[in-house]
């Protein structure tokens, strides 16, 4: 398993955290919103939990931190497509802004350019994504976990100097060794899971 290593700009880790409490009263307010709006044409057919292990497996084994702020920000796929191109700009213009309209989750995801691009350039799976985690969050999650338990069975999941994983309570917790750099593992889901 090869790793991208990134290092957040000062004060990520502080927009990380707010982007999970705005990740938290956002959800609240969709569920809200759903629950009121009326059904068009009927409800999409929820995923069963082999499609949605796979569905979460090519972002499954990053840091906790970085899943919480992927998995809102996939509910916003055109502000990824936005911030894709804002950081596109940004490397001819440096004191370019972010956008202040967009999600905090996607305003903290800029922070990861990497992980920008591959959902800007897979525009169907983060939509996909963003749609199971508005059908059912819990589900979601529940689904990032049995990726985790396979790759921990398979071997492929383990603590080294990168990434410090942990077990709670049956729960597969992934932080980075070192709080101030995030490494993306980089794995085959399929050899993994």
């Amino acid at each position: 398993m090869n790793t991208i290593r990134i290092e957040p700009a000062v004060g990520a880790r502080q927009r990380i955290w707010s982007a999970l409490v705005a990740l938290v009263a956002s959800f609240l307010l969709s569920a809200s919103a759903l629950a009121q709006a009326p059904a068009a044409g009927g409800a999409p057919t929820p995923l069963s939990a082999e499609e949605l292990t796979k569905l979460v497996g090519p972002i499954a084994l990053y840091p906790d931190d970085l899943v919480a702020i992927i998995l809102p920000a996939a509910t916003s796929p055109l502000q990824i497509v936005q911030v894709d191109r804002y950081l596109e700009k940004r490397k001819s213009d440096p004191k370019l802004m972010i956008d202040d309209k967009w999600d905090d989750p996607v305003k903290s995801l800029a922070n990861y350019p990497e992980v920008v691009k591959m959902m800007s350039g897979d525009l169907d799976w983060t939509s996909e994504l963003g749609e199971a985690v508005v059908e059912d969050q819990k589900a979601v999650l529940e689904a990032v976990q049995i990726f985790r338990r396979q790759a921990k069975a398979a071997g492929s999941l383990k603590s080294d100097a990168k990434p410090v994983v942990k077990t709670e309570k049956e729960i597969i917790i992934i932080e980075p060794a070192d709080p101030k750099v995030i490494y993306l593992p980089q794995y085959n889901t399929t050899a993994v899971g």
